[in-house]
């Protein structure tokens, strides 16, 4: 089959219009219309209903949806792979979340990238649940994560951890004040989200909810406010613009995980034991993307 069909699918899929579809794909719309009704005819049911201008997914339509999106990312990893094999080289993926690659992971691309010199690099910013499921399929081959794998072909360790406490830019109170008042909450991963839940399900609910420090970081700076942050892993000089509360603290773990049955491992395992120490050196000068 003919990949361009399935491109064509998901494409008017998305926009649910074959004129801006085609307009998106540099085809006439006749070219799109024609793929569509081959692609139709392949699986042998319709993919669309075409009411007037409402065009919507048959109940195969969603079904198919899925299955086109894990072909085309199949398709294109291959692709990629035979591309650079004339080259000696091969890829290797690097998966964590925003947060992550914001708090630790963007200052140690470098290292990664001057120890793997056979390797092409390519990052991965997903959730941890989508990150599991692309290493289960070797899709990443390395990712940094909040949560303990629990499958048995994934090899994890913990690879540092932090504490995690109430930070503010409002003037000197007490706890129970700051964190009604004010409060931005940081999403740090399950484990963190039970504790909280646990010893604050009584608080006022908070002005802004975010999965990523900077967001809060920047906005307690600008607006004044307070949220859950790793102080010790702020530079100096935001140390000074920010008051850290005499409040309960979270040990948040991070965990590096790869395949046992990449074909890569043995690789992926020296470069971990490298990289172990090299981050856990640079802790004390991460920042975040903040305008002073």
């Amino acid at each position: 089959m003919d990949i361009e069909l399935l491109k064509t699918f998901l494409e008017v899929s998305k926009t649910r219009h074959f004129g801006k579809a085609a307009e998106n794909l540099f085809l006439t719309q006749a070219a799109v219309s024609s793929r569509v009704k081959q692609l139709e005819s392949i699986v042998d049911t319709p993919l669309f209903s075409r009411l007037r201008n409402n065009i919507q997914l048959t109940p195969a339509g969603e079904k198919l949806t899925r299955h086109a999106a894990d072909i085309l990312l199949k398709w294109e990893s291959a692709r990629l792979e035979l591309a650079r094999h004339n080259d000696g080289k091969t890829r290797m993926i690097i998966g964590a979340t925003a947060g992550l690659w914001s708090l630790l992971l963007q200052k140690s691309l470098d290292f990664i990238y001057r120890n793997s010199p056979n390797h092409l690099l390519k990052t991965e910013i997903d959730s941890d649940t989508a990150l599991l499921k692309k290493l289960q399929a070797n899709q990443v081959d390395i990712a940094f994560i909040f949560e303990k794998p629990d499958a048995e072909n994934l090899a994890f360790r913990e690879f540092m951890s932090f504490d995690i406490a109430l930070t503010t830019t409002l003037p000197p109170t007490d706890f129970n004040e700051l964190i009604n008042n004010r409060y931005i909450h940081i999403n740090w991963g399950k484990n963190f989200q039970v504790w909280h839940l646990e010893n604050f399900s009584e608080i006022s609910p908070p002005i802004i909810e975010t999965s990523l420090a900077d967001i809060a970081l920047e906005f307690i700076l600008q607006n004044s406010g307070s949220a859950f942050l790793p102080f010790d892993l702020l530079q100096p000089e935001l140390q000074q613009q920010v008051s850290l509360v005499d409040s309960p603290k979270f040990t948040q773990s991070i965990y590096v995980i790869y395949n046992r049955h990449n074909q890569k491992a043995e690789l992926l395992r020296d470069i971990i034991d490298s990289l172990q120490p090299k981050i856990e050196s640079i802790q004390p000068q991460v920042d975040y993307p903040v305008q002073m």
